[in-house]
């Protein structure tokens, strides 16, 4: 596993000096995760940032009754973890290798010594701080005010919006679609056959086809299937 290349996957690190980027690689461990390994759990002392290598990471909260939340899945290049540890307390939630991983980890007082010396990456790790709490404020916004056909309808059209075409591939199961988008699987079907007769999508195996964007748009606004 190459440290500098993870590296310069990350929107942080990529646009460092190589001897920034050989320092930060000098600090980093690096780990391999088999598929469903724990990475970290809530309330485990968060005395680290990782970088996500290769794979893909699941981030989710769990209720008392054992019902789980999905916050987020990390992708190749990101980072995760880096508010919990900015505040030095635990982990707030628990975050498991959804897909075998390669992962560099940074302890706490390694980054923050980095961090004094170099203004340039401070003021990039600000910047994934406020796109998290962007991304977290988004989801309260769809639980508060969107029902189950706006919350799909929104993550078609950002999936889409990523891919920059109107047909992509799922790159997850549908059951953790469900648990993204605060629902169950046999809703998700619903709602996915309704959007099906209305032609508004086509589903076929993992792909999906935008066929009317325009009412997508207005179903993930708030109008009724």
């Amino acid at each position: 596993m190459d440290k500098k290349e993870i590296l310069k996957k990350s929107p942080l690190f990529a646009e460092l000096s190589e001897e920034d980027l050989d320092e930060v690689a000098r600090i980093a461990v690096a780990r391999e995760f088999p598929r469903r390994k724990a990475i970290f759990s809530e309330g485990d002392l968060a005395d680290k940032v990782f970088i996500l290598g290769s794979g893909r990471i699941e981030v989710y909260k769990l209720s008392p009754q054992g019902k789980k939340q999905i916050l987020r899945f990390v992708l190749p290049g990101e980072l995760f973890a880096e508010a919990a540890m900015f505040a030095g307390k635990s982990y707030p939630a628990y975050a498991d290798a959804a897909t075998e991983c390669e992962i560099l980890s940074i302890a706490r007082e390694d980054l923050l010594s980095l961090l004094q010396v170099n203004p340039q990456l401070s003021l990039r790790m600000l910047g994934a701080l406020s796109n998290l709490l962007r991304g977290l404020t988004g989801m309260i916004e769809d639980l508060c005010l969107r029902d189950v056909s706006a919350r799909l309808a929104k993550f078609l059209l950002d999936r889409s919006a990523k891919s920059g075409r109107d047909f992509f591939q799922l790159d997850m199961k549908m059951g953790d679609v469900a648990q993204k988008i605060c629902t169950v699987s046999e809703t998700l079907s619903r709602t996915l056959r309704k959007l099906r007769l209305k032609g508004v999508i086509d589903v076929k195996g993992k792909t999906i086809t935008i066929l009317d964007r325009e009412n997508l748009e207005k179903i993930a606004s708030g109008m009724k299937i």
